[in-house]
């Protein structure tokens, strides 16, 4: 059993060693500006109800992502991104997002470099709070955020790129109420984000 796995494990490299010698698997990095925002169901019970104004959050993205080539127009991106999300004004909330994209890749026959992409995210809330007259409140919330994802990319030859992409939260991470008090309650939070930034790819 145990000659089984350590030979399926070295099949598994060598198919990865040789797709990487073809170019099919390209890796790399990217990072950029976050302008982030919720559709969101807030309100604050004191001192006097009222609806929690908001305004888009600027913060930023990190990770790393992997281009599938199919030696074919269209590709597969994928990776695994940081992204710090919420929204600012008078009641600013902090959304931290570990996301995984599932992107298709179609590189425009007339103009090389230039791709356009689209697909699904799945993203991991890791943590949420809210920030209501200066004091920070813990949220309850569902960790499971998924959406759809549409964006755009320019790549030159030596591996820099730039891109821009929007993210549509379709799940609701928020619950109906924090974890602290009733004076500030959630219901709804759905993450609308419109990321622009540079990567490169090795």
């Amino acid at each position: 059993m145990i000659k089984k796995v350590f030979l399926l494990a070295g099949l598994a490299l060598c198919i990865q060693s040789v797709a990487a010698q073809e170019k099919l698997v390209r890796f790399g990095v990217k990072a950029g500006l976050n302008v982030a925002d919720v559709e969101r169901k807030a309100v604050i019970t004191t001192p006097n109800p009222q609806d929690a104004e908001s305004q888009p959050k600027y913060s930023f993205y990190a990770g790393a992502i992997a281009d599938f080539n199919f030696d074919a127009p269209v590709e597969l991106e994928t990776g695994l991104i940081y992204s710090d999300q919420g929204v600012g004004g008078s009641t600013k909330t902090n959304i931290g997002v570990l996301t995984l994209p599932i992107l298709a890749k179609y590189n425009t026959p007339f103009l090389p470099g230039l791709a356009a992409k689209g697909g699904l995210y799945a993203g991991y809330v890791l943590s949420a709070k809210a920030e209501v007259a200066g004091v920070e409140k813990k949220l309850e919330y569902n960790a499971l955020d998924l959406g759809l994802s549409v964006g755009a990319e320019y790549a030159l030859p030596m591996g820099l790129f730039f891109d821009a992409a929007f993210n549509y939260g379709l799940t609701n991470t928020g619950k109906e109420n924090d974890a602290a008090d009733a004076s500030f309650k959630v219901s709804s939070l759905k993450n609308r984000v419109f990321q622009v930034g540079v990567g490169y790819r090795f």
